[in-house]
């Protein structure tokens, strides 16, 4: 028996060994297919320069890029084979697309050669016509030594329809050339030409009309284009040019080639004409793309150029007017970044070419700028920090130094050392009042404004809702007047929380408002991320709510939710191309957190997360340090409204305070600015 039970555990522990075998097995390629795929994307990165470099007429840089991609391609194969033969993660596509960049680089070199061969193909027409066949021979040989040439680079020049029919033309001349003199044969090729030519006439043509009519058009689109134009009017001159075809149908009215001819040159006309009217409406369409991505381009590198400024000026002594200074540069960095940034989100021309050698120069322009504000702000943080602790000691040491004066004096030098302090008291108060005064009038236009807006904004709210409750009451008293009336906002009940926050330091970009008394809840939103960054600046969610977050990006992107400020750092998803995951919200409420991609390029965006379904976001100016806000989401029974900054305490407003309220503005500690609020 013990023997039976020993046999089964020594089975049972294969068993075991062979399944975890396998597992680890199965585990060991998911790494290797993931780790391979990724090494396989900075190639693939490769590649789309290599598109970009193409699209712009830099042949030879784009077959750089290329072998770049050729080289990380083969390594990742070395990694994991399957990858080329799989269409997880997209793969499949990105090789095709990746091979017809191979395709159209090929093309690109092989054209001077083919455009020789038809030049040749285009003499020999002519030496015929002028009743020379040794001299059209002559070209026609010459045509072959360059088409060859062609084809040596590549043999995709056939795939092509214009290559594919001018090649036609040139071969059916070869047979006019050898059937000179031969009537019947000569009246046959006529009517095959007329017949191929006036069909190439309207396919060539249709093929530059839908390549124009595509959304987005480059240089080198529009060169192609203009090209099948030209060609399309070649063919058209070649079936005009045989007259022995012409001749055959005015002598026979009825001949089986006649109608198709008439209609390919009507239809091949009608295209022409909206063709060459497109070619002038897309080159200006061009022209206007160029410029804006030219505008965008100058006004980051002056973004750059004044956060530069700004950075430099932070690493100089701290001082109050050293940080002025910063704090000037900086706020115009900032406000032009913050402006580009959510016009290139919606501009069509940023998003239709995101391989344009511009739009690259504008999104490592854009890195450049966001980094350097991000740390100049950190800078700035920190000097002013300082300079209120030198201030303090500074004072500390003052009044140490003057303690120890009065020690040492004698009674009679008492009173006068005492006089003297009180007299440099004076003297400093009065210094500081005058700097404190022009400080406040400098901020006094941009605080009134401020709360001008904000006043209107409520006034316009309350009036709205007591329209909206009134409404409701005549409603109600019209078509139930038997039913007991509903209870209707009493005159101390809070319709509105206006007010105007001024920070001292650097101005955050926004605020979220919630009032109490309104549950939210759990809910799933959606955050999609593209190579832009995220589809909006900030997201309001409630606790234990879901975001699913999508990767509309063909790079791999690792999602993180980071509050320094309140110690909240969470991983939220490695995200593959084109991949969505829900994650859970799991840190506490009452916070902000920035979520970003690993990607410097891209700006963060935020998250909310409250304890409310009544909350309003509020998108301060940048730039500015006052910035008004009214709100009215204010639910029956609410006692307070919070007010969440990033990187600050929560502001608290007590609706039992009182209607005018001000409030400190507080930082790790430290007061940095002010909340004026009012009740409506």
């Amino acid at each position: 028996m013990n023997g039976f039970f020993s046999r089964m555990l020594q089975r049972f522990s294969l068993i075991s060994a062979l399944v975890v075998l396998v597992m680890g097995s199965n585990n060991i390629r998911a790494d290797s297919f993931d780790d391979a795929v990724n090494h396989y994307l900075k190639g693939f990165d490769a590649c789309q320069e290599a598109n970009g470099l193409l699209r712009a007429n830099r042949i030879s840089a784009a077959k750089q890029k290329l072998n770049v991609y050729h080289k990380i391609l083969g390594e990742a194969q070395r990694m994991d084979p399957s990858i080329v033969k799989t269409n997880k993660r997209d793969m499949e596509g990105n090789i095709k697309f990746c091979r017809r960049v191979a395709t159209n680089i090929e093309v690109e070199q092989a054209t001077p050669f083919i455009d020789k061969a038809i030049a040749q193909c285009d003499l020999a027409q002519k030496a015929l016509k002028g009743k020379k066949p040794e001299a059209a021979m002559e070209h026609l040989m010459a045509f072959k030594a360059h088409k060859e040439e062609a084809w040596n680079i590549t043999d995709k020049l056939s795939d092509i329809f214009s290559i594919r029919n001018q090649v036609k033309r040139c071969q059916r001349l070869e047979k006019k050339i050898m059937s000179a003199g031969k009537k019947q044969e000569a009246i046959n090729l006529s009517v095959e030409t007329v017949k191929e030519e006036s069909s190439s006439y309207a396919e060539t043509c249709s093929q530059a009309l839908k390549s124009l009519n595509a959304s987005s058009i480059d240089e080198v689109s529009l060169k192609n284009a203009t090209k099948s134009i030209v060609l399309a009017k070649s063919h058209k001159k070649n079936v005009k040019d045989e007259s022995v075809a012409f001749d055959t149908f005015a002598a026979n009215p009825k001949h089986e080639a006649k109608a198709l001819v008439a209609s390919n040159l009507k239809k091949g006309d009608k295209c022409l004409a909206s063709a060459e009217k497109l070619v002038v409406k897309k080159r200006k369409e061009l022209k206007k793309a160029t410029a804006t991505l030219d505008s965008y381009i100058g006004s980051l590198k002056s973004a750059a150029k004044l956060c530069e400024a700004a950075r430099s000026v932070t690493k100089t002594k701290a001082s109050d007017s050293v940080y002025a200074k910063a704090k000037a540069a900086y706020q115009k960095a900032q406000s032009s970044e913050s402006s580009l940034r959510k016009k290139l989100r919606k501009d069509k021309y940023y998003l239709a070419y995101p391989n344009s050698p511009k739009v690259k120069v504008i999104n490592k322009t854009l890195s450049k700028t966001s980094s350097c504000l991000a740390d100049t702000n950190k800078r700035m943080t920190k000097m002013f920090s300082s300079i209120k602790a030198e201030k303090k000691a500074f004072a500390a040491r003052k009044a140490k130094e003057e303690a120890a004066r009065l020690a040492k004096a004698s009674a009679a030098e008492k009173a006068k050392i005492k006089a003297e302090i009180a007299k440099k008291k004076k003297l400093e108060a009065a210094k500081a009042a005058k700097l404190a005064k022009v400080a406040a009038d400098a901020r006094a236009t941009e605080i009134a404004a401020a709360k001008a807006a904000a006043k209107q904004a409520a006034e316009a709210a309350v009036k709205l809702a007591a329209e909206a409750a009134a409404s409701v009451a005549s409603a109600v008293t019209s078509t139930a007047k038997t039913e007991t009336q509903p209870e209707t906002t009493g005159s101390s009940a809070v319709l509105a929380v206006s007010g105007v926050i001024t920070f001292s330091q650097i101005s955050e970009s926004l605020a979220v408002i919630y009032a109490n008394g309104s549950q939210p809840e759990a809910k799933t939103i959606s955050a999609e991320l593209s190579r832009n960054g995220f589809d909006q600046d900030v997201y309001v969610v409630s606790p234990d709510s879901k975001i699913n977050l999508k990767n509309k990006d063909n790079t791999l992107h690792r999602i993180k939710a980071t509050d320094d400020y309140n110690d909240i750092s969470v991983k939220l998803a490695k995200l593959q191309p084109r991949q969505k995951r829900p994650v859970k919200v799991s840190w506490r409420d009452n916070t902000i957190v920035q979520i970003r991609s690993d990607k410097g390029a891209l700006a963060a965006s935020y998250v909310a997360n409250i304890p409310s379904a009544a909350y309003q976001v509020v998108e301060f100016k940048v730039g500015k340090s006052s910035h008004g806000f009214s709100f009215v989401t204010i639910p029956p029974g609410a006692d307070k409204v919070t007010i969440l900054i990033p990187n600050h305490d929560p502001v608290v407003v007590s609706f039992a305070s009182g209607g005018s309220q001000l409030i400190p503005l507080v930082k790790k500690g430290e007061e940095v600015g002010e909340v004026v609020i009012e009740l409506n």
